[in-house]
């Protein structure tokens, strides 16, 4: 099931950096893996936000993923307490976990756990340009995320 969420980030991203999703064309495993790589080096300098882009895309149009997305699993999305540039690029994260489990396993099942466990790398990347109650707002989503599948931080 492709999510309204994810066409929604799309939007958000392309107006908020101004990054042109182009720029990286995702049309293989092999591209999406590259671009994961990429997202993951820095995940919010401007090749970081233009691969997180590409990968949205990608999730959106891409035959290759299964995607579940929902309020329970990814707590931080109507948390109006949390930033909303902080909340979609959360998501984003949420998104490209699963699909870069999704492509190492071969497997085109829903991986919230993969997910999540992104969703807390990202923040550990980008807490010190957080203020300390963004950061424990967002952390506290995280774990409640983590609770569903019994996932385990990595």
């Amino acid at each position: 099931m492709k999510s309204s969420l994810i066409f929604l980030i799309i939007v958000f991203l392309s107006v908020s950096y101004e990054t042109n999703a182009s720029e990286i064309q995702i049309d293989s495993v092999a591209k999406a893996t590259k671009a994961i790589s990429i997202y993951r080096e820095s995940r919010v300098s401007e090749s970081g936000i233009a691969a997180m882009s590409a990968l949205m895309e990608f999730a959106e149009q891409s035959d290759l993923v299964y995607l579940e997305i929902s309020v329970d699993k990814s707590p931080w999305v109507m948390n109006n307490n949390i930033k909303e540039e902080l909340r979609n690029i959360m998501l984003a994260a949420y998104v490209i976990g699963n699909i870069a489990k999704q492509i190492k396993t071969k497997e085109k099942q829903n991986s919230h756990c993969a997910g999540a466990s992104e969703v807390t790398m990202l923040i550990e990347q980008i807490k010190m340009s957080l203020t300390e109650s963004q950061v424990k707002l967002a952390k506290a989503s995280v774990a409640k995320s983590m609770s569903f599948g019994a996932c385990t931080a990595t």
